[in-house]
């Protein structure tokens, strides 16, 4: 199925919502269509991802 959003939010100043950041936390929702900006309040922090710390890892 789809996933796009081509504009999230991304808590930037005069953005309608300064209070969230949905291109680093959009959950991935299975076996349904998701197009836009989902409902709710996803927040301005993000999880660390396994990848990212095999990257950070890689710097030391």
């Amino acid at each position: 199925f789809l996933h796009s959003n081509p504009m999230p939010f991304t808590a930037g100043p005069g953005q309608e919502k300064e209070n969230e950041c949905e291109a680093g936390n959009e959950r991935y929702v299975v076996g349904r269509q998701a197009i836009g900006n989902p409902p709710g309040v996803q927040g301005t922090k993000t999880e660390v991802t396994r990848s990212e710390v095999v990257q950070s890892e890689a710097r030391r």
